[in-house]
């Protein structure tokens, strides 16, 4: 990648940063369990402004599931399921710029 195309993917992403808070989340209830579930079992990735939370209760992951589409996104991201060795869990990820900068 050239220094000039490098350069450009930096300021796009700090505009898009820049455009997510300047559109905050609204704060509620859900948006506080959502948060509590992250910190405690979520990851925020790097690359891209995506979080993913993994839990063995698909229970739990279908009410993550709701809450991303009601509260934030409006989208349906669809869990992956895991397995080693006898062991399942499932892993979720969304996407949504406001909340990662949130």
């Amino acid at each position: 990648m050239s220094c000039a195309a490098k350069h450009n993917n930096s300021n796009r992403a700090k505009k898009k940063e820049k455009q997510a808070k300047e559109n905050p989340v609204e704060w509620s209830s859900n948006i506080a369990y959502l948060t509590g579930l992250i910190v405690s079992d979520g990851t925020l990735h790097r690359e891209k402004p995506r979080i993913g939370f993994t839990s063995s209760d698909f229970e739990l992951i279908k009410h993550v599931k709701a809450i991303v589409k009601s509260e934030l996104t409006g989208k349906i991201y669809k869990p992956q399921k895991c397995s080693l060795d006898g062991s399942v869990w499932w892993k979720y990820q969304f996407t949504s710029r406001e909340y990662y900068f949130f």
